[in-house]
This record gives structure tokens, C-alpha cells and sequence, in this order.
């Protein structure tokens, strides 16, 4: 870790346009995959819910590349390569009007307030233009150390919990997360918890967003998803 040389490097350069890009690796869990599990694992043994363990739950492997202004979310579906067996138990569908898909970039322009998603759904890409949400962040007074770095802790509503640290003044996060006075560290916004394992800098810019002339809301996308959710859920005869 270059804690000390990044600690220098926003002491100079504050937060600009022109500061140090960032490389951030985070690893994210999906709160709603754990939860499916201890539903599961809180039904009698019987109906074959002993198969299911809640830590062997992967995390996946996130990545921010930020430059303070502008930043890109890089998120992967890791999959195993291994086939199931026939007699390797039942077939587990995951169904969340949450889950978008197999990949995601999520594009944030903190100088201007807005948002690309270039969401990858069916193997086929989605592109979702917003504005950034403001999270009316609330900082307290707990402190915690992560990756060396001194936090603070800051809180969104009745979800989102955030510990950032000022050492890197990137009003940055992961996911859709900005706005407080210093890098995220660790975030919990009700979906899914990230936890930074790896920072470095980066020579090159930060990816440049997409253009493109059709794109939709987020609100239109989270519409799209539900009915397809709803249409899983029918012709599988699950219940949703």
C-alpha cells in the first residue's frame, strides 16, 4: 500500500481536475444473497436447506478509478467454471429487482451531477442516463482505522453507512456513493457492503463515458427489471 506517498499527494493537489488518478479495489457482498441464504438455512433441514452455507458466499473483486472529479465503477460476475451435476442439488435462481446483470461501469461526473450506467443484462447493454443523487450525508464523531487510514463514519437515511477518510480528500466511492470530504473506504447502502483492499495510482485518465443518443432513466430501467423479474417468476412458477 502507498498510504504515505497518496497522503502527500493530496496534501499538494487538494481536490481537482488535475489530481492523481486513483485506482481503488474494493470487494463487494451482496446483502441480498445473504439474506436469501438465512431464509433458507432457517427452514427445517428436511426440505434440503442444510445444502445451502452463507459463507461460501464469494465476494466479488470491485474497482474505482477516480480522479476526485470524475470516476468509473467497474463491476464482474465471477462465475465457476465448474458444471453442476445432476445430483449436485437443487437449481438456485436469484431474483432481485437489485440484480441488474452480469456486468455494470458506472460512470459519475461530480462537477456537473451526472450519471452513466452501461449495464450489460441477457448479454445485452443497457445504458442509463440520471443525475447523481444527493445522499444528505450526516458525519458522527466515530473513528476507525482502515487500510492504515484514519475514517470517520457517515450515515444516509436508515441504509447507507459510509467511512471515509480525509487523508485522500476524493469526494469519491464506490457504486453510485460521493459527496462526503474524503475517499470511501467501507460502505453498507442496504444492497451491498464494499470493503477497500487495495489503492494505488494510476498513469492513465479516467475512462471517458459512453455517448449515446438512446439511453433511459434509472427509474425506466428498475421498471424493466421488475416485469422481467415477474416474468421469471411466472414461467418458472416461483414465487416473487
Amino acid at each position: 500500500m502507498k498510504g504515505a506517498a497518496l497522503i502527500l499527494i493530496a496534501t499538494i493537489i487538494g481536490v481537482s481536475c488535475t489530481a492523481q488518478t486513483l485506482k481503488v479495489t474494493y470487494t463487494g457482498t451482496d446483502n441480498g444473497l445473504r439474506e436469501m441464504f438465512k431464509k433458507m438455512n432457517s427452514f427445517p433441514q428436511n426440505q434440503g436447506t442444510s445444502l445451502f452455507n452463507e459463507e461460501e458466499i464469494k465476494d466479488r473483486t470491485t474497482t474505482l478509478i477516480t480522479d476526485g472529479c470524475k470516476s468509473v465503477f467497474l463491476e464482474n460476475e465471477e462465475t465457476d467454471d465448474e458444471d453442476m451435476e445432476d445430483n449436485d442439488g437443487p437449481e438456485i435462481v436469484y431474483i432481485s429487482e437489485d440484480y441488474w446483470g452480469e456486468e455494470r461501469k458506472t460512470y459519475k461526473n461530480l462537477t456537473d451531477s451526472t450519471l452513466m450506467i452501461e449495464q450489460i443484462y441477457e448479454s445485452k447493454p443497457f445504458y442509463i442516463s440520471d443525475r447523481l443523487r444527493n445522499l444528505n450525508w450526516k458525519i458522527t464523531d466515530e473513528k476507525e482505522y482502515i487500510m492504515g487510514f484514519e475514517c470517520r463514519k457517515a450515515v444516509s437515511g436508515d441504509t447507507a453507512i459510509a467511512w471515509f477518510t480525509e487523508d485522500i480528500p476524493y469526494p469519491d466511492g464506490p457504486s453510485k456513493s460521493f459527496g462526503l470530504p474524503g475517499l470511501i473506504l467501507r460502505l453498507d447502502d442496504g444492497h451491498e457492503q464494499y470493503e477497500c483492499v487495495g489503492i494505488e495510482e494510476r498513469e492513465k485518465e479516467v475512462p471517458a463515458a459512453p455517448t449515446r443518443k438512446r439511453t433511459m432513466t434509472e427509474a425506466k430501467f428498475r421498471e424493466f427489471i421488475k416485469k422481467e423479474c415477474r416474468s421469471i417468476g411466472d414461467n418458472r412458477d416461483y414465487e416473487y
